[in-house]
């Protein structure tokens, strides 16, 4: 589309949360603060000069470019903990993305305008409980207070299974059939 869409991590502390704010996460977390760009994928127009500081533009479609929409105009996408690297499909266009998990589970996303991808109340399909000054866990019990608008990835493994996902590409080549329109990473 000729937009330029760029990944950032939450920031680098444990749980995405830090009492003395070194990072800014604060006690809500950066991924689901829609007033920083940290946790998000955003989205801009190298060429355009509608930004505050003039020297980017803002695409009129993105999700929360409306004018009294108290949240980044940048942001496409947020929810994310660690996308290192993301990659669209050339059949489809769709956006796929390998989100770094923290202590279990690595996920593969389908990143959607505006869509909202859980941490850090979600890690996977699991819910991600903080556990305090302690490392934070995955778990199965809702500890209430979650959005209900979040969205699961389309893959995902533990730890057990292997480490981080650090993307992919969706393949698209003639030389392996059996790979056609599959997610490789």
């Amino acid at each position: 589309d000729g937009m330029l869409y760029i990944s950032i991590g939450d920031g680098g502390a444990a749980d995405d949360t830090d009492t003395a704010t070194v990072f800014g996460h604060g006690t809500t977390g950066n991924g689901q603060n829609t007033a920083v760009p940290l946790g998000k994928i955003l989205r801009i127009d190298p060429l355009g000069n509608n930004s505050p500081n003039g020297l980017y533009g803002i695409p009129a479609d993105n999700p929360f470019a409306a004018a009294n929409d108290p949240r980044l105009d940048e942001i496409y996408a947020y929810g994310l903990r660690n996308v290192p690297h993301f990659s669209f499909d050339r059949g489809t266009g769709k956006l796929y993305a390998g989100d770094v998990g923290q202590n279990k589970i690595e996920e593969v996303d389908i990143i959607t305008a505006g869509g909202n991808y859980g941490w850090k109340h979600k890690e996977g399909t699991f819910f991600f409980d903080a556990n305090g000054s302690r490392s934070g866990f995955v778990t199965d019990i809702d500890p209430g207070g979650v959005p209900t608008d979040l969205i699961d990835p389309i893959a995902q493994y533990d730890h057990d299974d292997g480490i981080s996902i650090t993307g992919g590409f969706v393949y698209r080549g003639a030389q392996i059939k059996d790979l056609q329109g599959v997610y490789v990473f």
